[in-house]
């Protein structure tokens, strides 16, 4: 169910369902995708394990990459860049343990932060996680 119109009182949360549906798909495919991937990412390998990209590498083949392709430019009002782009390191590669109380696992929150190495899969997980983030947030779908 995707909005009908441009009329921001006519946006239900029905509709945000269908835009964040579509969002992880749409990167799902994208992350699986060699040639799509690679067109976007050129240098992130999915198949890493995840724990061990720095975070300046999740910056540089990722998070930068990513924002860049998703936020417009030039329009009246937008997120910043750079609080967005905070926003997804903090997603990614936050080492804090700050889960509610009843899960301390004593893991780091961060989606690619595992304690020793990460699962096989773990960067090409992260990464479509912080995909449909980005293309399924306001600052996309309101633009």
């Amino acid at each position: 169910q995707l909005p009908v119109s441009e009329d921001m009182t006519a946006f239900l949360s029905s509709h945000q369902m269908g835009v964040t549906q579509l969002a992880i798909a749409y990167c799902d495919a994208l992350i699986d995708n060699t040639a799509a991937r690679t067109a976007l990412f050129p240098l992130f390998n999915p198949a890493a394990d995840a724990n061990a990209i720095s975070d300046a590498d999740w910056d540089t083949q990722f998070i930068y990459p990513m924002v860049d392709a998703a936020l417009n430019t030039g329009l009246g009002t937008q997120p910043n860049r750079d609080d967005v782009r905070a926003e997804l390191q903090a997603l990614l590669n936050s080492t804090a343990d700050i889960k509610p109380i009843g899960n301390p696992d004593g893991l780091p929150d961060g989606l690619s932060r595992c304690g020793g190495s990460c699962p096989a899969g773990r960067a090409a997980v992260a990464a479509k996680a912080a995909c449909a983030v980005v293309l399924g947030s306001a600052s996309v779908t309101m633009q």
